[in-house]
């Protein structure tokens, strides 16, 4: 009875023999499995960045300049301070050589460039009024008047109208030219470069400022007309309109006759 009971406990563990087996080699499967994934999947740590010290650099310390840059520097410098010097003498010797710019008298210069067209504009003065230069007739003619044909003609150094020249002639105890003579128009036209007023006006016909007609062949018209002695003219005479600016020639009897 005992080896029977023996042989049947026997056959049970033959039976679950090869069953427990394949259970521990189940399980021997899932722990290489897992130790796989491990090695797979690595943990989070791994990627974490890894931290160097970082060095140390030199210090640079600034470079000084040397000996010999700093003369060249210091040669180049008062070389400069020369030349500006010496630019700055110059412009105060040509300054001084210059003469100031004259101050125009005419109060309405913007009526000037209507007979300013047939020749360069001149120069006005500061003071046109006042005589500056010695005449060589000063014993038949005033200061800046020129002793010509047995008269005194003034060369007036500002523009006026034709009207305000004569006014300012008649105040120097004169008038407007009346140079009806071709031979003294050539002399005066000689020493003149822009046109003058002269003593010569049209209205309903041409006539001096004494009351003598005028022959002539100056153009005739409806507005009122003033003559003037021109330089470039063949003809020496030419006309524009009275209340125009420009010189004009003074003219009055000699010391010598008064």
């Amino acid at each position: 009875m005992e080896m029977k009971v023996m042989e049947v406990e026997a056959g049970l563990l033959d039976r679950a023999g090869p069953s427990d087996q394949k259970r521990e080699t189940k399980t021997e499967a899932k722990e290489a499995s897992k130790e796989y994934c491990k090695l797979k999947t690595p943990a989070d740590d791994i990627y974490s960045e890894a931290v160097f010290p970082s060095p140390k650099l030199p210090e640079v310390k600034p470079t000084k300049p040397t000996r010999s840059l700093r003369n060249v520097l210091l040669t180049l410098c008062i070389v400069l301070g020369v030349i500006c010097l010496a630019e700055l003498i110059i412009i105060f010797i040509l300054n001084g050589k210059t003469a100031p710019t004259p101050v125009c008298p005419d109060p309405r210069p913007q009526r000037c460039p209507a007979v300013a067209s047939w020749s360069p504009r001149s120069p006005c003065i500061k003071n046109p009024n006042t005589p500056t230069t010695k005449s060589p007739d000063s014993d038949r003619c005033p200061d800046s008047w020129v002793f010509l044909e047995g008269s005194c003609f003034y060369r007036s150094k500002e523009r006026k109208s034709w009207e305000e020249g004569r006014i300012f002639c008649q105040s120097q105890t004169g008038d407007l030219a009346v140079i009806s003579d071709k031979r003294i128009q050539d002399l005066l036209k000689q020493q003149i470069r822009v046109p003058h007023w002269i003593g010569l006006q049209y209205k309903t016909s041409w006539k001096w400022v004494d009351k003598t007609s005028y022959n002539g062949d100056l153009p005739k018209g409806t507005e009122e007309l003033c003559a003037l002695l021109e330089s470039k003219t063949p003809g020496n005479l030419g006309s524009f309109r009275c209340p125009a600016f420009a010189h004009f020639i003074c003219q009055k009897a000699s010391l010598a006759r008064a």
